[in-house]
């Protein structure tokens, strides 16, 4: 019970982030791809998508701190 309510939690901050905060997150750590493979994907220099996940991660964990 208490896992099912921690994943509906997450899921919901996720929801709130924006698209491609949400995206970088879900195709790295759901999807399991590298920075490398996320990168020729999206057309990006590895280091941009490396840059892209870390904010997306801050972002992440503001909203899950605020609720």
């Amino acid at each position: 019970a208490a896992e099912e309510l921690l994943l509906e939690h997450l899921a919901e901050a996720i929801s709130q982030l924006p698209a491609r905060d949400r995206d970088m997150l879900l195709l790295r750590f759901w999807e399991s791809y590298t920075t490398e493979e996320i990168a020729g994907m999206l057309h990006m220099k590895k280091d941009a998508v490396q840059k892209a996940i870390w904010r997306a991660k801050k972002k992440l964990s503001e909203k899950l701190a605020e609720s």
